[in-house]
C-alpha cells in the first residue's frame, strides 16, 4: 500500500466561485486561454446581437475596434433588460454576466407543435423571426442556448462595460475582471434607438495573447454580413467606418468563386446556383433527445453552391450564424459531393477517391436551427444527425438539377475530376512499371542470349562497344561466328514482343523478358525508372539486325519502340542503327561477287551481270540464318561494306509523340484515319469523307468505319 500523501488531504480542496473558476481556466468555456479564445470571446458577443437579429429584432449592428485591445459591439435589439427580476430575487446583470447557466433563451416551444402544414408554408426566410415573436418564441435559431457566454465574457475581462437601451432609459453596469464597478445599476434617460452596447477589454492576466486582430474582427464582420442578413459597420480606431451591408450566401460564394477564378483563368465565375429551403417535421427534424421525441421546428437553409475546379476555394458553412468546422454540417456536404461523383464515376465503370473530387465543388450555407447540439463550447463543430440529412439532401438535389440542366461550373468540376482520375492512374500505372522495370533490370541477364565482347563495360572505350541485337537463334549463331568479338557484342531476341504502346511495362516484361535483359546490358538507367543517363551506357551504338521481311520489319519496330519509350536518349544522340543485310548475291564469271540490298538494286544491274556471265545460280536469302558465315563477316558486319540506317530523333520535335502514338497506339480510327491521310493528302480525305458521310445517311445503318477499311484494303 502506497504512502498517504500529507500534502493532499481535506484542507486541498478549494472553491474558487464562477467568476474566479471562469479566470483561472478560460479554456473550460472558451477552448484555449490563447488568442483563440478571446476571439472566441468576441464571437460571443457578436453572436449575442444576432440572436436578437434571428428572433426579429434588429437589422443592422455597429462593431468598433479601438486599437488598444478594446472591442465594443452595439446592436438595435430589444435592449438587454438589466433592472431587478422579482422571480429570480436578485439583477439581471447579476444573473447574466455573473452567473453561469442564467439566460432568456431556454425558451419553451411547445407552440411549435400547434403549428399546421399551412403554417409552415407560411413561412419562409425573410418572415421567419417575426412570424416565431407572434408565437411568443424566442431565441429559435440561437448562438448560445446555454447561458455561459455572457458571463464568460465579463469574467474574462480586464473592463466590461454593459449598456441597454430601452423604453427611453439607459441602463449600464460596468465590470472589472468580472466583478462589479458600481455598488448598484446606473440608469438615465435617453434618446438612443432600442439595443444593447457591451465593450470588451481583454485581461492580459486570463489570456496569453488577448490582442484581437483588426484584420480578423474586420473580415469577421463581413461574414456575418453574409451569413446573418445582416448590415455591420465596422468602426477602427480612427472612427472610421466600412460597411458591409446585408447580403446572402449566394453572394458570398460569388465573390469567392469569381476572386478564384480569375486568379487561375477560369471562365464562368459567377456560375452559381442558389435554393432555399425549409425542413420541419418528419421530412429530415423529427428526432430523438434524451429518449424523448421532439419537434425541431423549422430549419432554414440560404444555400449557395458552385464549381472549382482546382479545388483552391474552401467551403464555409454556417450554423446561426457562427463559422463551423467539421461536424455533421460538413460531414452532410461531403457525403453528398461524395454520392455525386461517385454515381456519375460508376457509369464510367470506376472508382473515384476523395482526392479527385474533393474542394471541387463549394458551397456556402448558412443554416438556422433549434436545439443545437455542439460538440465544444467554442462552437466550431455541429453534431445534430438531422443537419447532416438536411444538407445532404440539399446539396444532392441542387447537385442533379445542376447537372440536368448542364450548369457550366458542374461541367468544369467533373472533367477536372476525371482528369484528376487518369493522371493519378496514370501515375500509379508508372509507379508499377517502374518496380517491374527496376525488377527485370535487376536479374541477372541470361548468358546464352548474351554474348559480351573484350571492350564491352570497360572506362576509355565509350562509342567503341556494338550491341548487336539479332533475330532468331540460327541468325544468332551465325553471326556469332562472323563478328569480331573484340568490340561486337551479340543478344539474341526471341519472337516480336508486345507493344509498349499499348501495353504497360508490367505487360511488356512480363511476356519479354529479354527487354529487361537488354535495358541491363546498355547499362544507363531508363526513363521509367527515372534514372536515364545515357553517359552511363555501357554500348557505343545499338544495332539492330533482323531479316528483310514483313516479319523482320515488324521486330525492328517493336525494338524501335522499346527503346523510344524506355531509353529515349539513345535515339536523341543517335546511337540506334538498323542492319540493312543484303537480299541477293551473285558470283561472277571473273571471280567478282556482287551484294544487292533491294530487288530493285539487283534488276538494275542485270545487263552487267548478264555481260560478264553468272557462275552458278544468284543466292536470294531468305534471312539472315541463311547467309554463309563469310558473307555476313563481309557485308553486314564489317564496317567498311555494311549498310547502317541511323535512327536518330531531334529532341524538340514533338510530332513524333503523335505519329507514333496513331501508326501504334490503340485507336483503330485514328490509325485509320492517318494511313488514309499520307495517301490521299488532306483534301482528298475530307472529299472522301464527305462522300462517305452522305452515303451513311443515305442508308440505315452504315458504318462510316466499314468505308475506311474498304479504302485501306484498296490501297
Amino acid at each position: 500500500m502506497s504512502e498517504v500523501d500529507s500534502n493532499y488531504g481535506n484542507d486541498s480542496i478549494e472553491y474558487k466561485g464562477e467568476i474566479e473558476g471562469v479566470r483561472t481556466r478560460p479554456e473550460s468555456l472558451l477552448g484555449s486561454k490563447d488568442l483563440d479564445g478571446a476571439k472566441h470571446t468576441v464571437i460571443e458577443m457578436i453572436g449575442n446581437s444576432l440572436d436578437e437579429k434571428n428572433s426579429g429584432y434588429g437589422d443592422k449592428l455597429a462593431v468598433t475596434w479601438f486599437g488598444d485591445g478594446r472591442v465594443a459591439v452595439r446592436d438595435y435589439g430589444r435592449g438587454i433588460p438589466l433592472g431587478y427580476n422579482e422571480s429570480q430575487g436578485r439583477y439581471n446583470w447579476e444573473l447574466i454576466y455573473m452567473k453561469l447557466y442564467a439566460g432568456g433563451k431556454y425558451t419553451d416551444f411547445s407552440p411549435l407543435k400547434k403549428l399546421t402544414p399551412k403554417d409552415w408554408d407560411a413561412i419562409n426566410y425573410n418572415n421567419y423571426g417575426e412570424y416565431l415573436a407572434n408565437l411568443g418564441i424566442n431565441y429559435l435559431f440561437s448562438v448560445g442556448l446555454n447561458g455561459l457566454g455572457s458571463a464568460a465574457t465579463s469574467a474574462t475581462s480586464r473592463t466590461f462595460l454593459v449598456k441597454s437601451f430601452r423604453d427611453g432609459e439607459e441602463s449600464s453596469m460596468l465590470f472589472k475582471e468580472g466583478q462589479p464597478a458600481y455598488k448598484e445599476l446606473k440608469v438615465q434617460p435617453t434618446d438612443e434607438a432600442t439595443g444593447t452596447y457591451v465593450e470588451w477589454q481583454p485581461d492580459p492576466t486570463v489570456f496569453t495573447d488577448a490582442f484581437i486582430p483588426k484584420a480578423w474582427l474586420k473580415d469577421l464582420c463581413r461574414k456575418f454580413s453574409y451569413s446573418a442578413g445582416i448590415t455591420v459597420d465596422f468602426i477602427d480606431e480612427d472612427g472610421n467606418a466600412t460597411t458591409y451591408q446585408a447580403s446572402n450566401v449566394n453572394n458570398m460564394l460569388a465573390e469567392q468563386v469569381e476572386n478564384g477564378f480569375s486568379e487561375d483563368g477560369f471562365i464562368n465565375p459567377l456560375a452559381v446556383e442558389i435554393e432555399k429551403g425549409l425542413y420541419h417535421n418528419a421530412e429530415v427534424t423529427k428526432r430523438t433527445a434524451e429518449g424523448r421525441e421532439y419537434e425541431m421546428g423549422v430549419m432554414v437553409y440560404d444555400l449557395a453552391i458552385g464549381g472549382n475546379p482546382k479545388g483552391n476555394i474552401k467551403s464555409q458553412l454556417f450554423v446561426n450564424n457562427v463559422s463551423v468546422r467539421g461536424g455533421t454540417p460538413e460531414e452532410g456536404f461531403r457525403d453528398a459531393v461524395s454520392g455525386f461523383f461517385n454515381e456519375q464515376a460508376r457509369e464510367r465503370g470506376i472508382r473515384l477517391r476523395p482526392s479527385d473530387f474533393e474542394g471541387r465543388v463549394v458551397i456556402t450555407a448558412s443554416i438556422l436551427a433549434n436545439l443545437t447540439n455542439y460538440r465544444n463550447q467554442t462552437k466550431d463543430a455541429v453534431s445534430d444527425q438531422y443537419i447532416y440529412e438536411g444538407i445532404n439532401y440539399a446539396v444532392q438535389k441542387m447537385l442533379r438539377h445542376a447537372y440536368m440542366v448542364g450548369a457550366p461550373w458542374l461541367k468544369d468540376a467533373l472533367k477536372a475530376t476525371f482528369d484528376s482520375y487518369e493522371a493519378r492512374t496514370l501515375a500509379e500505372q508508372m509507379r508499377i512499371q517502374s518496380r517491374e522495370v527496376k525488377k527485370a533490370v535487376s536479374r541477372q541477364v541470361n548468358s546464352r542470349k548474351f554474348q559480351p565482347c573484350r571492350t564491352y563495360g570497360k572506362k576509355g572505350k565509350e562509342g567503341a562497344t556494338e550491341l548487336w541485337i539479332v533475330e532468331g537463334d540460327s541468325a544468332g549463331d551465325h553471326l556469332l561466328n562472323s563478328r569480331d568479338s573484340n568490340y561486337q557484342a551479340l543478344y539474341y531476341l526471341r519472337g516480336k514482343g508486345r507493344n509498349p504502346l499499348k501495353s504497360n511495362a508490367a505487360e511488356v516484361l512480363s511476356s519479354n523478358k529479354e527487354i529487361g535483359d537488354i535495358l541491363s546490358i546498355i547499362g544507363m538507367g531508363n526513363k521509367l525508372t527515372g534514372d536515364e543517363d545515357v553517359s552511363k551506357s555501357k554500348i557505343g551504338k545499338v544495332i539492330i539486325a533482323s531479316d528483310a521481311d514483313r516479319d523482320g520489319y515488324h521486330i525492328r519496330m517493336l525494338t524501335f519502340l522499346i527503346m523510344w519509350v524506355y531509353v529515349p536518349d539513345l535515339l536523341y544522340k543517335g546511337m540506334v542503327y538498323v542492319a540493312e543485310p543484303p537480299l541477293w548475291r551473285v558470283d561472277l564469271q571473273n571471280g567478282e561477287r556482287r551484294f544487292y540490298i533491294t530487288d530493285a538494286e539487283y534488276e538494275q544491274d542485270r545487263d552487267y551481270i548478264n555481260s560478264v556471265g553468272i557462275k552458278g545460280k544468284p543466292h536470294r536469302y531468305k534471312g539472315l540464318g541463311q547467309m554463309e558465315e563469310e558473307d555476313l563477316s563481309e557485308v553486314v558486319m564489317n564496317p567498311q561494306n555494311r549498310v547502317l540506317h541511323q535512327v536518330k530523333i531531334d529532341r524538340t520535335d514533338d510530332s513524333i509523340d503523335k505519329y507514333l502514338a496513331m501508326l501504334f497506339g490503340s485507336s483503330t480510327t485514328d490509325r485509320r484515319e492517318g494511313i488514309l491521310k499520307g495517301a490521299l493528302g488532306e483534301e482528298g480525305l475530307a472529299e472522301r469523307y464527305d462522300e462517305m458521310r452522305k452515303r451513311a445517311d443515305a442508308l440505315r445503318g452504315y458504318r462510316v468505319d466499314d468505308d475506311i477499311e474498304e479504302e485501306l484494303i484498296a490501297l
